[in-house]
């Protein structure tokens, strides 16, 4: 056995190394993660360790590829400076976040909850331009929180689109009522919407593409390189929209003439 020992703390799974990281140690690394659940990070204590193989420095990054688009983080810690430099100088820092204290991982994702305007603002200037462009609706942001468990509004249908870029991976999600949003689509289509149809679940669809769209632009010139996604679109009373994310999620909020409304946003910004 490559490894040393696993345990698991909170939403943590550590794994200590008794001898080289090798392809056999890596394997032993992500069959024994595939047996966890309900864990957001991964640590791999290397402070026993001699030396990364080159021939598993592939597959290591491969699994922590694997881990972001689960929404989950890979951390070394105790990782050698020179292993750290040579993972940097081949542009896969962020992939193998190095630390030096578990203690720096709370730390971090305390600071993770501060918001970066820059990256929620192109979604909020989307929002209001698309809604009064395309359905003659007008309607004002609020100031953008971080949620908490005690977060309630009411939905009706939403709709959820995935944020991948080479840097992280995430989801947004706009939220409306039944009343906002049948006003949206009757006005979008010209005719008097009464209820929620599977015409209706496409202009959602439609108007989310559009607001990502508007977004991405701005943030791939600042240089965020998203990419390419389709919308999802739920619907049903109460509905409840659950971003599965290490990071924090945001509300937007927003509010019209026939009430609030809202976007969330969970990814790391």
């Amino acid at each position: 056995m490559a490894l040393l020992k696993k345990n698991k703390v909170d939403d943590i799974l550590l794994f200590g190394c008794m001898k080289d990281v090798d392809l056999g140690a890596v394997s032993e690394l992500a069959s024994e993660t595939e047996k966890e659940d309900s864990f957001t990070k991964v640590v791999l204590d290397m402070n026993e360790l001699y030396e990364v193989t080159p021939s598993a420095i592939r597959n290591l990054s491969l699994f922590a590829l694997d881990l972001r688009k689960k929404n989950k983080v890979f951390y070394l810690l105790h990782s050698p400076k020179a292993f750290v430099r040579m993972m940097a100088n081949k542009g896969l820092e962020k992939l193998f976040n190095a630390i030096d204290d578990l203690s720096e991982i709370r730390k971090e994702v305390k600071k993770r909850k501060n918001i970066d305007v820059n990256f929620l603002n192109p979604f909020i200037e989307a929002t209001v331009n698309t809604l009064r462009i395309q359905c003659s609706f007008e309607s004002q942001s609020g100031k953008p929180e971080v949620k908490n468990e005690s977060f309630s509004h009411p939905v009706d249908i939403a709709g959820v689109i995935g944020i991948t870029s080479e840097g992280f991976t995430g989801s947004i999600s706009i939220c409306f009522t039944e009343k906002i949003f049948l006003t949206l689509m009757s006005n979008m289509l010209g005719e008097e919407c009464t209820e929620i149809n599977q015409d209706m679940e496409d202009g959602a669809g439609e108007l989310l593409n559009i607001i990502f769209g508007q977004a991405k632009t701005t943030l791939n010139q600042l240089g965020y390189s998203l990419e390419k996604a389709i919308p999802t679109i739920v619907r049903g009373r109460e509905l409840k929209v659950k971003h599965i994310t290490p990071y924090s999620t945001f509300i937007l909020p927003f509010e019209s003439q026939l009430g609030s409304f809202y976007m969330e946003i969970g990814a790391e910004v």
